[in-house]
């Protein structure tokens, strides 16, 4: 594969969450999940550094993906085992795997407490409702489970799609003009 950035529709993020925008779920020392944007934050350059096995840094920062065992992190690229992922596909879609300890990315739900503006623009009735649910990124040991698997696409084939009223449009990024 080469040096080739690739991004996942539902895309790791190395943006941080502000106070304005509360609805990120930032996990960890900045790694969140969110909804695919035009944005270099998310895209990931993955380097071959053995076969099947990658060193993933982040476009905006040249930080590497990092887990320590406890936590998901971005750090400055130092070529340990805990900075090397293994690739795995499965039918078109990817695990990505820790070598140093064979923890996936994974997709997990997790309850976070509503900012600020979020709870001034809601009724709280009970202390539960101070609370949302959103998926996060965690890291658990591989099991081959859907929330373990990433669409991977390289620039290529990227698309922009635009949201007009009810419909929907996509073309590919390389056709938009900027």
């Amino acid at each position: 594969y080469g040096d080739t950035d690739w991004t996942s529709y539902k895309a790791l993020s190395a943006e941080r969450q502000t106070e304005s925008n509360g609805s990120w779920a930032e996990l960890r020392q900045g790694i969140t999940l969110w909804n695919l944007l035009p944005d270099a934050s998310q895209t990931w350059t993955f380097t071959a550094v053995a076969d099947g096995e990658y060193r993933i840094t982040n476009k905006i920062t040249g930080l590497a993906l990092t887990y320590d065992g406890v936590t998901l992190s971005e750090q400055a690229v130092s070529g340990n085992a805990n900075q090397t992922w293994k690739v795995i596909e499965d039918n078109g879609v990817y695990g990505i795997v820790n070598k140093a300890n064979n923890g996936a990315l994974t997709i997990e739900p997790v309850r976070t407490l509503r900012s600020e503006d979020e709870l001034a623009a809601i009724y709280v009735e009970k202390e539960d409702d101070k609370y949302k649910d959103v998926n996060a990124i965690t890291v658990k040991p591989w099991a081959g489970l859907a929330t373990q698997k990433w669409d991977l696409q390289s620039d290529a084939d990227k698309k922009i799609i635009i949201e007009a009223g009810e419909d929907w449009f996509s073309a590919p990024a390389a056709a938009v003009e900027e």
